[in-house]
């Protein structure tokens, strides 16, 4: 008898039967029996939940124009200061929307102008250029015309300094003015010497006027209507040209009721509409059916409100209602 296989055996048996199961279908363990532990996959993100903007009880309805108009330079701050991704996104949505809406007005405005005469501006200057040469060449005639009526009561004071370059370039304005207009013009000297022996012989001295109309500049222009010395108009000081000489004289003189109305309005490129006759209380010449537009639309109007815009009211942080 051999008791020693027979041992082993027995201890063979029961190391079998208390052995786990092994999977037969296995993959073969890797290079030394290395064996790859499995990688979590990342979960994704929850996406992020967007709060409505609050917004004071008394503040600008959000997506309003006058929440717009608020908003949009702060978002511009914000971008610039720190321009992150999402906060020039934010400024450049915000942008489209109000360019956007600037573009449906402009496109509503053409068609609300075209057809009425006292909002379309073609009524007032001609678009087409050939009409708008004709507007301007009327006007200039009406310019010189109003300037020459003037000149039968006014003058105008030429203040220079020998040594001013801009004065020696404007005498052949004011000799163009005086041939045109009949516009008499003084030349006062502040240095006591002359400027032009041909243009202006006769020159005067300063003796205190214009220290008294308070010359700060060479040339200087004054519009003067004697016997009353008081009446003394400031035109400018430097250089004018012709066109901007003869402008000043005609708006200061009618501001000062030394022209009429008439002549004022020929000298005008786009002359005022006047009301129609019997349109009483009727502004601007304004269409009836445009005031009761106006009163209309007034009525609806809600009240005005000063409060600020929260400060945490900003594009991307709520949807624009759909447009």
């Amino acid at each position: 008898m051999r008791p020693i296989p027979f041992l082993v055996t027995v201890l063979l048996s029961v190391a079998s039967l208390s052995a786990p199961a092994q999977d037969v279908h296995r993959a073969p363990d890797g290079w030394l029996w290395y064996r790859e532990q499995p990688v979590a996959k990342p979960k994704a993100p929850e996406p992020r939940k967007v709060e409505p903007v609050a917004q004071g009880s008394s503040g600008p309805a959000v997506w309003s124009t006058a929440w717009i108009r608020a908003t949009l330079p702060r978002l511009m701050d914000q971008a610039v200061e720190k321009p992150t991704p999402e906060n020039v996104r934010a400024y450049l949505a915000l942008q489209r929307i109000s360019v956007d809406r600037a573009q449906a007005y402009a496109q509503m405005a053409k068609m609300v102008t075209q057809g009425n005469a006292s909002l379309d501006e073609n009524t007032r200057f001609p678009t087409a250029s050939v009409a708008a040469q004709d507007a301007v060449s009327r006007a200039k005639d009406g310019l010189i015309g109003g300037i020459q009526s003037l000149s039968k009561t006014a003058g105008l004071f030429f203040f220079f300094r020998s040594d001013c370059p801009y004065c020696h370039r404007d005498l052949s304005v004011l000799r163009t003015l005086e041939l045109v207009t009949g516009m008499h013009v003084t030349a006062v000297s502040l240095d006591g010497q002359g400027i032009d022996d041909q243009l202006f012989p006769n020159y005067l001295l300063d003796n205190g006027q214009a220290e008294r109309l308070g010359v700060r500049a060479t040339p200087a222009f004054f519009l003067v209507r004697p016997p009353n010395m008081t009446d003394v108009v400031e035109i400018g000081q430097g250089f004018l040209s012709l066109d901007e000489l003869e402008t000043r004289i005609v708006e200061q003189a009618y501001y000062r009721h030394w022209i009429g109305a008439g002549d004022f309005d020929r000298s005008r490129i786009a002359a005022p509409l006047q009301a129609s006759s019997g349109a009483t209380g009727n502004p601007g010449g304004l269409d009836p059916t445009d005031i009761a537009a106006i009163q209309s639309a007034v009525a609806t109007l809600t009240p005005a409100t000063s409060s600020a815009v929260s400060q945490n009211a900003t594009a991307e942080t709520v949807a624009p209602p759909t447009q």
